[in-house]
């Protein structure tokens, strides 16, 4: 019996990161993020320095409903990519990473999808994102394969505009911010309706 010539690939646990890069003008948001920094004095989750908001329900305020409607039909055309069923919003938060600032490797448990949308990002080096990989790998493949099946990590720079999407199981972790200047985001959950 003749041996088969077609190698198959099946992707069996496949980890997707949705990336989108957007126009709109974060310059109201980021006075509402400063002015909100301001009167409180925030809550430490995964942050090392720097400041988050206290957790909010229900979305972002009515004056940025352009961009909340932006993020939502991102995550329903992901849960009808993926065969999701609708997810909601659980809860968002801002974060404003000061010089020096970083935020540990964590995950959210509870939730399904999870974002961070790139409110001002003025400089170089201010703490780009890092997915890690949760299974052993680190254990059999040499530290100088960097493929998308070989990597123990990857990394996607923080740029002004730019939204990021990643199931919530997704270990990540965020650089220090080596500039001199604030980086501030927008961070959510979305979670099983």
């Amino acid at each position: 019996m003749p041996l088969k010539d077609k190698l198959v690939s099946d992707l069996i646990f496949p980890t997707a990161v949705w990336r989108k890069e957007t126009s709109y003008d974060n310059s109201q948001l980021k006075e509402y993020i400063n002015n909100l920094m301001k009167s409180s004095n925030g809550t430490i989750i995964s942050n090392y320095g720097g400041w988050q908001s206290d957790r909010v329900l229900g979305g972002l305020p009515k004056e940025f409903s352009e961009l909340q409607e932006h993020i939502d039909s991102s995550i329903r055309q992901i849960c009808f990519d993926t065969n999701l069923p609708p997810i909601k919003l659980d809860n968002l938060w801002y974060n404003v990473n000061t010089p020096g600032s970083y935020n540990m490797i964590h995950n959210h448990p509870g939730c399904v999808l999870s974002g961070v949308y790139y409110v001002d990002v003025p400089e170089e080096n201010m703490g780009d994102i890092e997915f890690h990989r949760s299974d052993d790998s680190q254990y059999y493949l040499h530290d100088n394969i960097n493929t998308f099946f070989g990597s123990d990590r990857f990394i996607y720079k923080a740029m002004t505009g730019v939204l990021l999407l990643f199931p919530s199981w997704l270990k990540h972790s965020v650089q220090g911010n080596l500039s001199k200047k604030n980086r501030i985001s927008l961070s959510f959950n979305y979670t099983w309706r």
